[in-house]
């Protein structure tokens, strides 16, 4: 199943903004001069494992860029949406509406690491539905530079193990090889 997402991604690359790379389960894009890289620890999860993710804005333009960003706590933020595109999760959570600044350097980068537990913190449910969820990575600052970045992943039920009904020892020994 993920080889075939990567190859139906790879083929619609011409009407796709990014393509993943399906070994690592990363994408990137460069917008305005700042390279977005988005990036989780594995594509397929079992109910309820942690996604380790990583989002990265880089400047790869040779100058500074000047940003300005209304919640003062950081100007990149990382979100897990459900199958119907509604935000689940978000890191970080809340923070105070006040204005900030900053010059990114080039070379420079603002970088959010998070972990979601597959919990959402709004309504106090766990995900109990498969399907393809996407991570989303977002530059939260003013225009021309605000972007965000998705990456989808796939969430199915927990694989138990236990054998089927009506198998036989030779089928059963076998799952613990």
């Amino acid at each position: 199943m993920r080889y075939a997402l990567c190859l139906a991604l790879a083929l619609t690359v011409a009407s796709v903004a990014w393509v993943p790379a399906c070994a690592t389960n990363s994408a990137s894009i460069e917008y305005n001069g700042i390279l977005h890289y988005i990036e989780t620890d594995k594509y397929a999860y079992e109910l309820p494992e942690y996604v380790s993710i990583q989002y990265t804005a880089t400047n790869v333009s040779g100058a500074p860029i000047w940003l300005v960003w209304s919640y003062c706590c950081s100007p990149v933020w990382v979100y897990a949406l459900d199958p119907d595109m509604q935000v689940w999760w978000s890191d970080p959570r809340a923070c105070f509406a006040v204005e900030c600044d900053d010059t990114l350097q080039p070379g420079e980068a603002y970088t959010r690491s998070a972990v979601w537990d597959m919990y959402n913190p709004t309504t106090g449910e766990m995900v109990s539905q498969e399907g393809v969820y996407t991570i989303r990575g977002r530059l939260k600052v003013q225009t021309p530079f605000r972007f965000e970045i998705d990456l989808p992943i796939e969430i199915t039920e927990r694989t138990t193990g236990a054998p089927e009904e009506g198998a036989t020892w030779g089928r059963i020994k076998a799952l613990y090889r």
